[in-house]
């Protein structure tokens, strides 16, 4: 029974918010939120996360009070703690969910393939049904792809190579620039540092055949949809709305923005992550979350991490251009923020981080295993 709360039902929790993330039934938060519960009160409220602890604790008052200025539920407050709760999970499990991970990471890019190219469905149209942005399809994948470099890296030592490319080639399809940029910059960070040995071969033969490709990638950056109407951009008109709409309650507890003018046309997402936080959280959360991500980047610097600190600069890069926040797929960046902390004061996860990759000569199937884990 311990198993089953402690690691089944989380591991559930986190399947839960991933299909929330695209399906938006709120069934699948009720359901993640109690299946986390038990996780959540052992690991975070009582256990060894106390900077999570603090931030949950102060994030999920700020919520609340964020009730006074806006038309926002306790949806939002609910799913905050089902992700702290996952976050908590993923941090202690990192190397038993890398393979849902890697799961869901394929199986986003088949379904953006199909899609787009057998079914014949406009970007714009994908996830229509569930009123995402157009430009979400990007930013999943660059979420995606930051946390599995993220995670291969703490338990391999290597960096990712395939998935990057397959989904960059595959943001040149979809909306949105700033997604195409962040896998860009990722896929060469991975391709130049995959072996510190060989960088000086790496980077010249990337940009050899960067070169040769150049009239391919200019065919193929024509025939998408970023070439007509993926670089156009609005977002200094919605973020200069928010501001301008501002008043004194609503900056210390949230702006509602779904009637606001120019941001009722998308639907109220301010594209912008911080925005959002506030949005939802008010004054104190955006305060929060910001003092807790510079002190987790000075921890990564302060200790070398460069090729963690690399990670989540890319992923908060990204979020700066789209509401990322406030969303089922929260943990991923919480996990990244918090593991510095953990790091720094678990033993355990020190000598994980620490350890080097062991097989077992007898065993081929591991050397399998792991020989595709390196590709990817």
């Amino acid at each position: 029974m311990s198993k089953a709360l402690y690691y089944y039902f989380p591991l559930i929790a986190l399947i839960a918010f991933m299909i929330y993330d695209v399906s938006h039934h709120n069934v699948l938060v009720i359901v993640g939120f109690l299946l986390s519960l038990p996780y959540t009160i052992k690991y975070v409220l009582k256990g060894s996360f106390v900077e999570l602890r603090g931030f949950l604790l102060i994030v999920f008052c700020a919520s609340l009070m964020n009730l006074i200025t806006t038309d926002n539920g306790i949806g939002g407050s609910i799913l905050f703690i089902g992700s702290c709760g996952i976050t908590a999970f993923c941090i202690n499990n990192l190397k038993s969910i890398q393979y849902l991970l890697i799961i869901v990471i394929v199986y986003v890019l088949w379904f953006l393939y199909t899609q787009i190219f057998i079914n014949g469905v406009q970007v714009e149209d994908i996830l229509e049904s569930v009123h995402l942005s157009k430009n979400y399809p990007g930013c999943l994948l660059v979420m995606l792809c930051c946390f599995w470099g993220f995670i291969k890296y703490i338990h391999y030592r290597k960096l990712p190579l395939v998935l990057p490319i397959a989904s960059t080639i595959m943001a040149f399809f979809l909306d949105g620039r700033s997604s195409l940029i962040c896998l860009v910059l990722l896929t060469a960070f991975c391709l130049v540092f995959r072996n510190k040995k060989t960088f000086f071969i790496t980077l010249p033969l990337a940009l050899v055949i960067i070169s040769i490709l150049l009239p391919s990638i200019e065919e193929l950056y024509s025939l998408s949809s970023l070439s007509t109407h993926g670089m156009e951009t609005s977002r200094y008109k919605i973020w200069e709305s928010y501001f301008h709409n501002l008043d004194f309650p609503s900056l210390l507890f949230g702006l509602e923005t779904h009637n606001l003018p120019y941001l009722k046309d998308y639907e109220g997402n301010p594209h912008n992550s911080l925005l959002n936080f506030h949005y939802r959280m008010g004054l104190i959360g955006v305060i929060t979350i910001l003092y807790y991500l510079l002190k987790s980047w000075k921890i990564y610097l302060k200790n070398r991490l460069y090729v963690l600190l690399f990670f989540s600069v890319v992923l908060w890069t990204r979020m700066f251009a789209d509401s990322c926040l406030v969303s089922a797929m929260d943990f991923i960046v919480f996990s990244m923020l918090f593991y510095s902390y953990q790091l720094i004061r678990d033993k355990r996860l020190q000598q994980e981080f620490h350890s080097i990759t062991e097989t077992n000569n007898k065993k081929i199937y591991i050397k399998v295993v792991y020989g595709l884990l390196s590709v990817l």
